[in-house]
């Protein structure tokens, strides 16, 4: 049987199949279960009689794919997908994401790539007696966490040709705290060190936006941080996980001192 894609919300029965499809997939498509979980109207499936493949493309061009088998009639319907589409972003499973760069290799003159390792929490306690306390964070830091948030941004996500959009990093934060997902440490004057939990799935969560302002570093906070993240985590039944990019070995061992070792690698390309 030959395969055929199928945009997931217009067929929404098949949302369940595709939770089912990427649990053994969980860590590393993190962002891709949530969408599914949520129906996001982004997702896409490729499939005969069983299901196949899943991805997302999403209105910021973003693309995150789970596609075990890669066959020759798979690479035919994602490139027949994308070939009239302007990409942003790949990211995803290392391996995945190559095999997507190859399909676009003549769609992108530059490119800008981040090869990172996946991270879990492996039960470690981290205990720092000297560690302010973490505190869920609330509307009114808002402003304290402004400059945390467009730092992140700035030296850990927008590809070199970008510049910081500053009423979307806001609006980010916006939601992220009325969410309860932010976490800091700090004092009343000033917030040191945070950290977001970015995506829910069945069994992981997924730390991100970690950051610690530059008069703080070097002090242990991110390592205090992620570790409180990670046992909170934990008490719901649900495993945190991080992405930290390999050549950042400051953040690497901050990390694995909080309990966090390597799970796999992971990929994110920008296009411009």
């Amino acid at each position: 049987m030959s395969l055929k894609l199928i945009h997931a919300i217009e067929q929404g029965g098949i949302f369940p199949e595709l939770e089912k499809f990427l649990l053994p997939h969980e860590k590393f498509c993190s962002t891709l279960y949530e969408k599914v979980l949520t129906q996001d109207e982004s997702v896409y499936a490729i499939v005969d009689e069983n299901v196949q493949g899943v991805f997302s493309f999403s209105k910021g061009h973003s693309f995150v794919c789970c596609i075990p088998k890669w066959s020759k009639e798979m690479k035919k319907v994602v490139s027949d997908f994308m070939k009239d589409k302007k990409v942003f972003c790949i990211h995803g499973e290392e391996s995945e994401v190559l095999k997507m760069e190859r399909l676009l290799k003549n769609k992108y003159e530059e490119k800008d790539c981040r090869n990172m390792f996946l991270m879990e929490y492996g039960g470690q306690v981290y205990i720092d007696e000297d560690a302010p306390k973490a505190f869920v964070c609330q509307m009114e830091d808002c402003e304290r966490l402004m400059p945390l948030q467009t730092g992140f941004c700035v030296e850990e996500v927008l590809p070199p040709w970008k510049e910081v959009n500053l009423p979307l990093e806001r609006m980010n934060l916006d939601k992220a705290l009325k969410n309860n997902t932010v976490y800091a440490l700090g004092d009343e004057d000033c917030i040191y060190t945070k950290a977001n939990i970015n995506m829910f799935s069945n069994k992981v969560i997924q730390i991100s936006g970690v950051y610690t302002q530059n008069d703080f570093r070097g002090k242990g906070y991110a390592t205090a941080l992620v570790n409180r993240i990670a046992l909170i985590a934990e008490k719901v039944g649900r495993t945190a996980t991080l992405l930290v990019r390999q050549e950042n070995m400051a953040a690497y061992n901050a990390y694995r001192k909080a309990g966090f070792g390597i799970s796999g690698t992971y990929r994110i390309v920008y296009f411009k």
